[in-house]
C-alpha cells in the first residue's frame, strides 16, 4: 500500500498545498484589498473617463462597496493622492519605460500610478508599497505577466528617489495650464495651481447661529453662515447632521443664492417669490432659498440626483417642488419671478476637492459646454417674468464659461446687468468683484472653490 493510499500525502501533493496556501496568504495580505480597489479606480478613470465620485457611489465594479470603512478610507485616500499628483506620476513612469504600457492590461496603469503615489506622496513603507503593488498586478489575469515590470519600475524609483524634484505645474494638464496663464497671468495662475494641490476643507452652511455652531463643531466661521472644519470622513456623524441644522456647501457655492436674495429683498418680501433653481442637485442652493421662505421649484435632468436632493431636503425639514426634466425642454414662458442657473461647466474651480476634474475634461469640451450654457441662458431668459432677476453661475475658472457670456446676455438676450457691488462683501469676505460680476479663485484667503457669478434682470 502506498503512502498516499494509507492517508499520507505525496511529496507533489504537499508541495501543491503549500504553494496554494502561500498564494491565498498573498491574496489576503494586510492592506492589499484597498490598494487593489484604488488601482481599479484609477484604471477606470484613465480608461473609461469616469469621475471618481461616480465610481465611489456605484462601488461595485472596483470592489469599493465590499470594503470595510477603514479600508474604504485608505482606498479613497490613495486614489485622491494619485489624482492630485497625476501629472508628476505620469512623467516619472514615462521616463522609466521604453514603450507605452500595453492596452491589453488596463489594470496595470492603476497599479503603477497608485504605487508611485504611495512611495512619494504618502507615509507608506517602501517594501509594502512595492510588494503589494506586485501582488495587485498578480491578482489580475491580464496584468500578472507584468509583475517584473512593476517590480523593476518601482525599485528603480526607490533608488533614484533622492533626485526627484517636485513640479506641481505638471499636475495641471497643458491645455488648462495655458488657459490659466493667458487669463490670469503667470503669477496668479501658478498660485491657483498650487492651491489646487491642497485638499479642501469641509464647509457647512448653517441655518442659524453660525458662531455657536463653530464652537460646538470646533470649526471657524468664515462667511455669513459658513462654518469651516478640517476635512471629516464621516460627515453624517457630526453634531447637527440628523437634526438638519446645516448642510455641506463650499463657501463660494453659497454666494449665488445670497446674491439672488439680496436683489429680491430690494423688491419686497421674499415669501411671495417663485424661484426656479435650475440644475439644482445636490441641493445646497435650493436649501438656502427654501430656508428663506421662497417658493422654490428645484429642477434637475437626473432622476437619481433629484432623489438625492429630495433626501437632503427631508433631512433639513425643508420643501420644494421637485421636477425631473431638461431645462431646455420646459414649456412655461414667463413663469418665474427669479431663476438661479448653476449651469453645467468644466468644474475647473473645484479641482481641490475633485482632482480628477483636471484629467477628465479636454479643451474641446469647453467649447461644447459654452454652447450649452448659452442655450440654457436663452431658455432661462424666456422662463423669467419681466422685471425678474436671474443669477447665472459656474464653478469654472475659465473666462469662456464666465465673463465672456456678458456681451451675449446683454446684446443677444436683451438682459440687463444687475451689478454685484462691494457693499455686499458681508456675504463672504473677501468677494472678488470687478465690473459688477463675481469671481473667486482657490488661492484666495480663506480658500474656496473657483466661481463666476453674473446677476441679471429682464426688462
Amino acid at each position: 500500500m502506498s503512502n498516499a493510499k494509507a492517508g499520507g500525502a505525496s511529496t507533489d501533493q504537499r508541495r501543491t498545498r503549500k504553494s496554494q496556501g502561500q498564494g491565498n496568504n498573498r491574496r489576503n495580505a494586510p492592506g492589499l484589498a484597498p490598494r487593489k480597489v484604488a488601482a481599479h479606480l484609477i484604471s477606470q478613470i484613465i480608461s473609461k473617463r469616469k469621475a471618481l465620485e461616480t465610481l465611489l457611489e456605484d462601488g461595485k465594479d472596483s470592489g469599493y462597496s465590499n470594503l470595510q470603512p477603514q479600508d474604504k478610507a485608505l482606498a479613497r485616500a490613495i486614489a485622491s493622492t494619485t489624482l492630485r499628483h497625476f501629472g508628476e506620476i505620469q512623467e516619472l513612469i514615462k521616463k522609466r519605460l521604453t514603450k507605452r504600457l500595453p492596452v491589453s492590461a488596463p489594470y496595470l496603469p492603476g497599479v503603477l500610478y497608485t504605487a508611485v503615489a504611495q512611495i512619494l506622496f504618502m507615509e507608506v513603507a517602501d517594501h509594502a508599497a512595492v510588494s503589494l503593488a506586485v501582488d495587485a498586478a498578480a491578482s489580475d489575469p491580464k496584468a500578472r505577466h507584468f509583475k517584473p515590470l512593476v517590480n523593476g519600475v518601482l525599485r528603480g524609483l526607490l533608488r533614484e528617489r533622492e533626485a526627484f524634484e517636485p513640479d506641481t505645474t505638471l499636475n495641471t494638464p497643458e491645455w488648462l495650464r495655458t488657459m490659466l496663464i493667458s487669463q490670469y497671468g503667470a503669477d496668479k495662475a501658478h498660485a491657483i495651481m498650487q492651491a489646487n494641490m491642497q485638499r479642501a476643507d469641509l464647509d457647512l452652511t448653517m441655518r442659524a447661529d453660525p458662531d455657536a455652531w463653530a464652537t460646538r463643531l470646533n470649526g471657524e466661521r468664515i462667511c455669513e453662515r459658513t462654518v469651516r472644519l478640517a476635512a471629516v470622513s464621516k460627515v453624517f456623524e457630526l453634531d447637527g447632521f440628523k437634526s438638519g441644522d446645516w448642510w455641506v456647501q463650499d463657501a463660494a457655492a453659497s454666494v449665488p443664492a445670497d446674491l439672488l436674495m439680496n436683489a429680491l429683498r430690494r423688491g419686497g418680501a421674499l415669501g411671495d417669490t417663485h424661484v426656479l433653481d435650475a440644475c439644482a442637485a445636490p441641493g445646497g442652493k435650493t436649501a438656502q432659498l427654501a430656508a428663506a421662505g421662497l417658493q422654490v421649484t428645484a429642477l434637475d435632468i437626473s432622476a437619481h440626483r433629484v432623489k438625492r436632493l429630495q433626501e437632503n431636503l427631508q433631512r433639513l425639514n425643508l420643501s420644494a417642488k421637485m421636477v425631473t426634466a431638461d431645462l431646455l425642454t420646459m414649456n412655461d414662458p414667463s413663469a418665474f419671478d427669479a431663476i438661479l442657473l448653476d449651469a453645467p461647466c468644466s468644474a475647473t474651480g473645484t479641482i481641490r476637492r475633485h482632482p480628477d476634474v483636471a484629467w477628465l475634461k479636454t479643451r474641446a469640451q469647453i467649447n461644447e459646454l459654452v454652447a450649452l450654457q448659452r442655450n440654457m441662458l436663452a431658455k432661462a431668459a424666456k422662463l423669467l417674468k419681466p422685471g425678474g432677476t436671474m443669477v447665472f453661475c459656474t464653478c469654472s475658472l475659465l473666462a469662456e464659461e464666465g465673463e465672456a457670456h456678458l456681451d451675449y446676455v446683454q446684446n443677444e438676450l436683451g438682459l440687463v446687468l444687475d451689478p454685484i457691488t462691494l457693499d455686499e462683501t458681508n456675504l463672504c469676505s473677501p468677494l472678488t468683484v470687478a465690473d459688477g460680476v463675481f469671481r473667486s479663485t482657490p488661492d484666495m484667503v480663506p480658500s474656496m472653490d473657483g466661481f463666476f457669478i453674473l446677476r441679471l434682470m429682464r426688462p
